[in-house]
């Protein structure tokens, strides 16, 4: 449950209580209950807004996660700036900090870039559970003292940081050229708890697209993308071409097509993957859309003991519905 309360012109007072749902199929987990608070300030000259949120979380009555925090927003007339930092004040640990921004040129070039640092997953004492053979928290607390618990939870919440670099520029109204680069690195994780150590890993791509628009028909799209990434196990260069047709009013036709060449760094074997397939839109209604993809994935791997090939299909069918 949320609520709100407008404390004052550029004051707003934020609440919350409930239980989190891990995903949509498992539903709320009711071993585990928070409540917080929020205070927004802004704007202030006319551009900036301020913010402090507190966080509680217990599970099974013991502190599950507790934590506070600082944000600010900056929305200029060409620029943005946004930032977040979270304390653990139960690990006394920085959760999460993060520093997003984004600037506009007169010359129809734009630039964006992100810092990220936090712990993956999110800092909590659930993470403990992480490798043990229990399926409830309570199993964990027979076996362990609540101090042993709490330096699982440390060990399998490694720190990831990434940091991400982008641009993209308008070469005419009907063409635009981005590109985006990035490097993510996970901290290794140690053994405790009969849990193994994980090693420290690294991955980094690069990428590059050609955004046409209306070149066939007004309200069309079309791209032509490469990207290189390199996860230290696996070195994969992509091409990836798709377009986008409107039909009518609600019609949209997307044919693609994929073509990966992967290197597997652990015997030296490449893997040629081809990738074709279309998918198409109907939108029955504003608040309801129908939808139909289809394509085929043919596969080539060599390497210096057997060469193998195979072929798969796939179709998906689905709806969104908007409330």
């Amino acid at each position: 449950m949320n609520l709100a309360y407008q404390a004052g012109e550029r004051v707003l007072v934020n609440g919350v209580i409930g239980s989190p749902v891990n995903s949509a199929s498992s539903g709320v987990d009711s071993a585990r209950t928070f409540y917080g608070a929020s205070v927004n300030y802004g704007p202030i000259l006319e551009d900036l807004e301020l913010g402090l949120f507190y966080i509680q979380q217990d599970i099974e009555s013991v502190d599950d996660r507790q934590a506070v925090g600082a944000e600010f927003r900056y929305f200029g007339a060409n620029q943005s700036l946004w930032g977040l930092i979270d304390y653990d004040t139960l690990y006394k640990e920085i959760g999460s900090a993060y520093l997003q921004g984004s600037w506009r040129f007169a010359s129809r070039l734009s630039v964006h870039g992100s810092i990220d640092r936090r712990h993956s997953p999110f800092l909590s004492t659930r993470n403990a559970m992480i490798g043990q053979p229990v399926t409830s928290f309570s199993e964990l607390l027979i076996l362990y003292t609540e101090e042993e618990i709490r330096q699982f939870s440390l060990d399998r919440s490694p720190l990831t940081t990434s940091y991400t670099l982008g641009l993209s520029h308008s070469v005419s109204p009907r063409f635009q050229i981005t590109a985006d680069a990035n490097q993510t690195t996970i901290e290794g994780t140690r053994e405790s708890g009969g849990v193994a150590a994980t090693p420290p890993t690294t991955y980094a791509y690069f990428s590059t697209s050609l955004v046409a628009s209306s070149m066939l028909r007004e309200g069309d799209v079309s791209m032509i993308g490469l990207r290189y990434s390199d996860s230290g196990t696996t070195k994969v260069i992509s091409m990836n071409l798709d377009s986008r047709f409107p039909i009518g009013r609600a019609f949209r036709i997307n044919p693609r097509l994929r073509i990966d060449r992967r290197e597997i760094m652990s015997d030296g074997s490449y893997e040629w993957l081809i990738t074709p397939g279309i998918r198409m839109q109907y939108r029955w209604s504003r608040k309801f859309r129908l939808e139909l993809e289809a394509g085929k994935l043919f596969a080539q791997r060599e390497s210096s003991i057997t060469d193998m090939d195979r072929e798969s299909y796939f179709i998906n069918i689905g709806y969104q519905a908007f409330f």
